[in-house]
């Protein structure tokens, strides 16, 4: 049975937070409980079954209210990483519409007809800290880039020791790498920065 689940944001940092759970014995999955499909009957099926102590994914996040007895890790990283790492990867592209699962899902929440990658993914950013910080749930707040390893040793009752790696930085090999200063500028310019700056700034980045 899932005790603790790790949500956030795609790209945020998930993944590190699973492999951090798992060097330091609390079995945790990554997407292994709430992957795909995405269906929260299927979600529960497995949490019913699974051996698994947690399970990471930002897949989870629409159904929290549908869920019971759990402890929550909000995993949160710079939020122009997050949006970097996401237009490398090309996710928000028009023909991963109605095609992709994971961009369904993600339609299904938010406003995605903006008419390039920046504030589709902008818009996924806001809506899923929003959705986040409407539920009324037992959770800690860890930054990817200076995780407070006694808060969150205090929060699982457990020694959690620190890992050397702290992000998985991989982007498609298909794409480009883009530059940081560039985008941050393009940022910027979005109808929605203020509402960027604003959720940032909660969670300690300025941008």
């Amino acid at each position: 049975m899932i005790d603790y689940l790790v949500i956030g944001t795609g790209r945020s940092g998930t993944g590190f937070m699973s492999k951090l759970l798992n060097n330091n014995g609390i079995k945790c999955g990554h997407e292994t409980v709430f992957g795909v499909p995405v269906d929260i009957s299927i979600y529960k099926l497995k949490m019913s079954k699974t051996d698994l102590k947690a399970d990471s994914s930002w897949l989870s996040v629409p159904f929290l209210k549908q869920l019971d007895e759990i402890k929550y890790i909000h995993v949160v990283r710079d939020p122009i990483d997050v949006i970097k790492s996401f237009i490398e990867l090309d996710l928000f592209n028009d023909k991963n519409f109605g095609t992709s699962p994971y961009v369904n899902l993600i339609n299904n929440y938010c406003n995605l007809k903006y008419d390039n990658h920046i504030d589709r993914v902008i818009s996924y950013y806001i809506t899923w800290f929003k959705m986040i910080e409407s539920y009324d749930i037992d959770k800690i707040i860890i930054n990817l880039e200076n995780v407070d390893y006694n808060k969150l040793s205090e929060f699982l009752n457990t020694s959690i020791e620190p890992l050397d790696k702290k992000v998985n930085t991989k982007t498609d090999k298909k794409n480009k790498t883009i530059n940081r200063d560039e985008l941050l500028k393009k940022v910027k310019d979005s109808v929605m920065y203020s509402e960027l700056c604003e959720i940032s700034e909660k969670y300690g980045y300025e941008i």
